[in-house]
């Protein structure tokens, strides 16, 4: 394994979905992976279209990079643009299915070692370090809630502030008003 890692100013969004252990308990294993399947399918399009690079997807969490792997400009702000565009494509997917689906998003923005990690025969390219764990953090402080939630912390409150409206929910924390689709 060779280490080739960089430091780099990156945006990471971490997603998970609530609810999920509810679900789980009505599908079958194989039905839960299909549904999760053709739900992560609908949240492609949004994160490529934006310059995001999906890190890992862990049960029922998804890890996304901006700028991690592939130059992306502006990446704070296509980082929310892309959360906007999984809401939007998770509600109609809910729709669709005729699920109750809610999403907890956090976004958060800083320096990360970006590179392979793992095992001399398992190494992924992936990223460590503090925006990281704060991102992780969001999105699970957000999927804690009843309904679809956007957090993101102050970096990215910082450089997006004139592209949307935030309510400031503690002094490192800020939420976009999530638009609902009917």
């Amino acid at each position: 394994m060779t280490n080739k890692t960089a430091t780099k100013e990156i945006s990471i969004l971490y997603a998970d979905f609530i609810g999920f252990t509810a679900l789980a308990r009505i599908f079958q294993p194989e039905d839960m992976m299909a549904f999760l399947n053709r739900l992560f399918a609908v949240m492609e399009a949004p994160i490529e279209e934006n310059g995001g690079v999906i890190d890992k997807i862990i049960g029922d969490g998804i890890v996304v990079t901006f700028n991690a792997f592939q130059p992306c400009d502006h990446h704070p702000e296509k980082a929310v643009k892309t959360a906007l565009g999984i809401i939007k494509a998770v509600n109609l997917f809910a729709r669709d299915e005729e699920q109750a689906i809610a999403i907890g998003i956090g976004i958060a923005s800083g320096k990360v070692s970006c590179g392979p990690l793992g095992t001399p025969r398992h190494h992924p390219n992936t990223v460590i370090g503090l925006p990281v764990g704060r991102a992780v953090k969001l999105g699970e402080r957000a999927s804690r809630e009843k309904e679809t939630t956007l957090l993101v912390d102050s970096s990215v409150f910082h450089e997006t502030i004139s592209a949307f409206e935030y309510q400031q929910i503690d002094e490192d924390t800020f939420k976009i008003q999530v638009p609902i689709v009917q």
